[in-house]
């Protein structure tokens, strides 16, 4: 009967969802399109703990402060620095642009590597 194979990987596939507490969280919360995400994240090696409210909430307060930084204190210490109000070298006052290209270029290098792996024929 080919409908009893499709069953029995389906009911597999459930078994393993539940009897891990992990993938049933995700499972509870996301569905199980949640659950292939967190699979394919883990194929792919990114750390499954960044489904977690904590992690993202953390991530997002990290790119509000860094957003803030630098396209609202950046420009200020620039123009306090042209004004001769703070007596800083201009090493210390473009360090945040600094960091924000080694954070792009880290990003592009990152999303770059994916494409170079064969993809798989099925």
């Amino acid at each position: 009967n080919p409908d009893a194979v499709e069953i029995f990987q389906k009911i597999s596939t459930a078994n393993a969802t539940l009897s891990d507490p992990n993938k049933r969280q995700v499972y509870d919360r996301f569905g199980e399109q949640g659950v292939q995400m967190l699979e394919s994240m883990a194929a792919h090696g990114v750390p499954p703990w960044l489904l977690s409210p904590a992690a993202q909430s953390g991530i997002l307060c990290t790119l509000v402060v860094f957003v803030l930084l630098v396209f609202v204190a950046q420009p200020v210490l620039i123009l306090m620095r042209i004004d001769e109000v703070i007596h800083v070298t201009w090493f210390v006052i473009l360090i945040p642009i600094w960091l924000a290209n080694a954070l792009l270029l880290a990003l592009i290098l990152g999303c770059g590597r994916d494409h170079d792996e064969p993809a798989e024929r099925t």
